[in-house]
Order: structure tokens, then sequence, then C-alpha cells
């Protein structure tokens, strides 16, 4: 959980993923910041349950694009209401596609994915823009 303690004390934001084929498995811990709940591989649901899931977080596609448009506008309102770049914390459960939202959100292959769960070892600052900076970092279990 260090990671995450990391994450809560120099971030400004924080993305919660979870695959959407899972949703249950985003979780929720105290933070005091603004935390936007992102579901990741939204092309491998039906439409009949991204209705359901759309209520309660952004629907996330890194293959098709889908939702970044949603969640780039989201992140826009949150950097202006701080008036400086904005640090974007990532979390989420090990091959939930923290890295690939990244890649998708930033146009290009910044951070390393892999099939594998637990390609990110170590955590990483990737520059999206002058007012976004994305925190990347390996997937959390959290305790019960």
């Amino acid at each position: 959980m260090s990671h995450l303690e990391r994450i809560k004390r120099e971030c400004d934001v924080i993305i919660v993923v979870a695959d959407a084929r899972a949703p249950h498995t985003i979780y929720h811990f105290s933070w005091k910041g603004p935390k936007v709940f992102v579901l990741t591989k939204a092309d491998l649901i039906s439409e009949q349950e991204k209705r359901l899931l759309a209520r309660k977080a952004i629907l996330f596609s890194s293959k098709t694009g889908e939702g970044k448009r949603k969640l780039m506008e989201k992140l826009k309102i949150v950097a202006s209401s701080f008036g400086r770049r904005i640090r974007v914390g990532v979390v989420g459960y090990p091959n939930a596609g923290k890295s690939s939202l990244i890649n998708r959100m930033c146009g290009r292959r910044k951070a390393k994915v892999s099939f594998t769960p637990g390609e990110t070892k170590g955590v990483q600052w990737i520059k999206m823009s002058e007012d976004i900076l994305f925190y990347d970092s390996p997937g959390v279990i959290p305790r019960r």
C-alpha cells in the first residue's frame, strides 16, 4: 500500500480504474481531493451493460478511444479549479488498464503495457499536456 500512500500525498486528483467486465473491483478509499471513477475495456461489454455502468463511472476503451473526451473534459474542469498543472494519480487492480488509459490520453505510447499483470514495477510521471501530469503506478490490491 505504500504506492497508494505516495499517490495520496503527491497527487491532486485520483483516477480509480477498474475493468468494465468486473466493475465490482473498483475500490473506494479515503481521499480528500477529487476522485474520478473509470471503467476500462468498455469495448468488451454489451450495450446493455454500458447503459447500466455509465451511471456510475466513465466508460473508457483504450482501443477505440471511447470515453477519452469525457475524461479529458472532467480533468480540464478540475485543472481550471486548481489554476495550475495538476498531478493525476491513476490507481486500480493489476491489469485493469491503467497504463493503457494513460497512453490513450497522451496520444502516444509513454507507459509500458503488457497482458501480464504487474508490468509496471515502479512509478513514473508522464506529461500529457502543460496542464496535466499523470502518475503511473503498479496495480494495488487494497487490504480489506
